[in-house]
């Protein structure tokens, strides 16, 4: 074992390359300063293969210096080596010393020595496996930093380059008063400097970035590093939303959705600079950006009522039809809206397109009137005609039954288009037509049937009418409803029996007993990627996912309901496929759900170390009203902090600090109009350093 230290003088050099974990170019900022030979296997132990742990007192190597940092590494060479071997190149003299020696260590660290040295002199990259040659031990050090500091620092940055900051105790969460806070620029000069209040937090409102933050209370010291990719991700919470530019926030609208060459454009443009006030005269540009992205028209504004600015533009009775652009620029922001110019061709025809039935079924020939006639009133007569209809998929709902799924995400379906009429009207403008449409793929509900009737005049002229009906490719449809699972988090916990309940419907919703129903449970793989859209399951079969862990079959009373049960057994977790099938009518239903160990650390967090630090928590309610106060719980251990903030898209507005309780901890927050119309909650959970009544880790957020 080697233990480096590097000088607090140097720490912020350290980080200009670094994060607090790294290890590049220590020559410039560290030295050794203790080295040692640890006995690992001794006649007490056994030498069994297996891997072990062990643990190290670094007290028994150095005395710690409050706001130091040091690094911790540990190497082996061969004449550690337990490993048995019939012939070696090992050079025994070149052997690495026992202890620490100040002049090798001396001509190594004070540049004496070329970078290289003889190191690679006897590598073998085919021998780089081979436990007895040299090769196998070169880059076999592993290491990690460690920071001598009691305090904990929470850095949060806004769009406005205003900086939150709170400073905790580690060894026992309480907030630190009085912490000095000093930022400091890429160059390493300090840009401003704050002390924390009672509540251990502190606001700092800079005029540039700051790259580094450093805070200090009674000779303890810790460093943040500020650059953009060390912020914690929230990519796997619901942030979706517009990103506010530099505080200014825009929108455009207009008096309608689609123009003519040669009309008059009346554009409207709503300023919110409340984040970023802006001054008296401030200019606002448009620009209008054609087709062919050339900038047709540009106007400045420096007044506009209440933030509120109106232009008005031109067309030229030439103007290429297309999707235009308009561009309002504004403090270092821009906003845009699509401008749709077309040269538009009303209906002359009147057409009505009637079916005798409200859904549509495959099993049925699809059997329709047509009535045309001019829109001044008169029959229009032997007009030829055409319809034409696309399938596409649906989410399947019936009104009964709200909570039950009747698709199946394992299908994918993609349009289809059938031809259903191609003729002319008789002398009345009536048409009669029936057809029997024949689906290709196997649809995972209902679908939507959007025809299109053309109708054409003599002289090449047509009107059409578009219009959608329900459409059923199955008599039966099976509905499956899952158990909600846990407050907390709304998964199924293993060792618990959960009770699915089945449904089985015909096409207008009306219950119908249905025999044979196939039960599958599978488990399938779970995705890297956190996306928001629906779970694209379609490529999941059998085939590909061959551990299937449930089969049976079950039938539907005369109610059309059946049920069973499904219990996933420690230490099995993960993501499952709940599948239910009619064999003979065709249609199934399925629903991914996550079961997990009971407790809120499970499994899947130790597997993924970005949820690791992940708090799920949950409001009371979605919508709130100002004057009313939110309710907001979250999964805690006694003895634990957490640092609630709320943000908007420029800054933290509020901070309160809650102590949280074992089990579910409950705090109110009142809601403000200086929250509307949204904010996020953010919360920092924070552990005594000492914990050991759970294995979280000592910070979490959500």
């Amino acid at each position: 074992v080697q233990v480096l230290r590097l000088f607090e003088s140097n720490i912020l050099q350290f980080l200009q390359g670094n994060n607090l974990n790294g290890n590049y170019n220590l020559k410039t900022v560290a030295r050794p300063i203790a080295t040692k030979k640890l006995d690992l296997v001794t006649n007490l132990t056994a030498n069994d293969g297996k891997w072990s742990a062990h643990a190290l007192d670094l007290r028994s190597l150095i005395s710690p210096q409050p706001g130091a940092m040091y690094r911790v590494e540990f190497s082996f060479n061969p004449s550690y080596s337990l490993y048995k071997c019939d012939a070696t190149n090992f050079d025994s003299e070149g052997q690495l010393e026992t202890d620490f020696d100040q002049e090798t260590e001396s001509s190594m660290w004070d540049g004496s020595e070329t970078y290289y040295g003889n190191y690679y002199s006897n590598y073998n990259w085919n021998e780089r496996e081979n436990p007895c040659h040299t090769s196998y031990y070169y880059n076999k050090t592993v290491g990690t930093n460690i920071l001598a500091s009691d305090l904990g620092v929470t850095v949060k940055m806004g769009v406005n380059k205003s900086y939150f900051v709170a400073v905790n105790d580690l060894i026992s969460t309480r907030p630190i008063a009085g912490a000095s806070v000093t930022f400091y620029n890429y160059q390493q000069q300090a840009i401003g400097q704050v002390l924390t209040e009672v509540d251990g937090t502190s606001i700092f409102d800079a005029d540039q970035h700051a790259y580094f933050a450093m805070a200090e209370s009674n000779g303890q010291k810790t460093y943040v590093k500020l650059s953009d990719g060390n912020a914690q991700s929230v990519s796997k919470f619901n942030v979706d939303g517009e990103a506010v530019q530099k505080g200014v926030k825009g929108f455009i609208f207009a008096e309608r959705g689609v123009w003519r060459p040669g009309d008059n454009m009346f554009l409207n443009f709503m300023l919110n600079d409340k984040g970023n006030p802006l001054p008296d005269g401030h200019p606002v540009k448009l620009e209008l950006i054609d087709p062919y992205n050339k900038v047709v028209h540009r106007e400045i504004k420096t007044y506009g009522l209440n933030n509120h600015y109106n232009f008005v533009v031109k067309t030229d009775d030439n103007a290429p039809t297309g999707r235009w652009l308009a561009k309002v620029s504004v403090g270092g922001a821009s906003f845009t809206k699509t401008i749709q110019l077309e040269t538009i061709k009303p209906n002359r025809l009147k057409i009505k397109t009637v079916f005798s039935e409200e859904v549509l079924s495959a099993n049925k020939p699809l059997k329709g009137t047509l009535e045309v006639a001019w829109l001044h009133g008169a029959v229009a007569k032997n007009l030829k005609a055409d319809v034409t209809v696309k399938f596409n998929a649906r989410t399947t709902t019936f009104e009964k039954y709200p909570a039950f799924v009747f698709d199946d995400p394992t299908r994918a379906f993609e349009t289809e288009e059938q031809l259903v009429f191609n003729s002319r009207v008789n002398e009345l403008g009536k048409a009669q037509f029936s057809v029997d449409p024949q689906i290709k793929g196997r649809a995972p509900g209902m679908l939507t049937a959007a025809f299109m009737t053309k109708v054409y005049e003599s002289g090449g002229d047509f009107s059409t009418d578009v219009f959608t009906k329900r459409f059923s490719p199955y008599n039966t449809y099976v509905g499956l409803n899952v158990p909600k699972g846990d407050k907390a988090r709304g998964m199924l916990l293993t060792d618990e029996a959960h009770t699915f309940e089945v449904v089985t419907v015909d096409e207008n919703g009306k219950a119908k007993p249905t025999k044979d129903l196939k039960v599958s449970v599978y488990k399938i793989n779970w995705r890297w990627w956190w996306e928001t859209s629906a779970d694209n399951l379609s490529s999941f079969s059998s085939g590909e996912y061959q551990e299937k862990v449930l089969e049976k079959t079950i039938s539907t009373n005369n109610e059309g309901k059946a049920s069973f049960n499904f219990e996933l057994k420690y230490p099995e977790w993960g993501r499952y496929m709940v599948r239910v099938e009619d064999t003979k009518g065709g249609h199934a239903t399925a629903k991914p759900i996550y079961l997990d160990w009971p407790g809120w650390a499970g499994k899947s967090m130790k597997n993924d170390p970005t949820a690791a630090t992940m708090l799920v928590f949950s409001t009371d309610k979605e919508v709130y009203k100002v004057g009313e106060t939110a309710t907001i719980t979250f999964p805690g251990s006694e003895g634990g902090r957490a640092l609630v903030t709320v943000e908007n898209g420029n800054e933290v507005l509020y901070s309160l600090w809650v102590e949280s309780n074992k089990g579910e901890t409950k705090f109110q927050l009142p809601i403000t109009k200086l929250y509307a119309p949204n904010v996020y909650i953010n919360i920092s959970l924070l552990q005594p350093h000492a914990n050991t009544v759970n294995d979280s880790p000592i910070r979490m957020y959500g």
